[in-house]
């Protein structure tokens, strides 16, 4: 099993999916860093930038994007990556 990876997370403060995603983060312990895009337009750029759409959440996991998903598809992610 791989060390956990670096996480970058954007996400919208009334986004259930993305709730659940950082809550299965915290479960697992994992730190990763949070930008919250309705509140901050530069973040709100940036995820439209990296991901060419503004749906959340949107992850960049050791430089691998992930694109709308919820909790149960990131899970299969980290599995599929070695990360569990």
């Amino acid at each position: 099993m791989k060390a956990p990876p670096k996480i970058k997370i954007y996400t919208k403060y009334y986004c259930g999916w993305c709730k659940e995603v950082l809550d299965y983060l915290d479960r697992l312990g994992w730190e990763y860093e949070e930008h919250e895009v309705m509140k901050n337009p530069k973040h709100y750029q940036a995820l439209v930038d990296l991901s060419g759409q503004d749906m959340t959440p949107t992850a960049l996991i050791d430089g691998k994007l992930l694109v709308d998903f919820g909790a149960d598809e990131l899970e299969e992610f980290l599995k599929h990556e070695g990360y569990l």
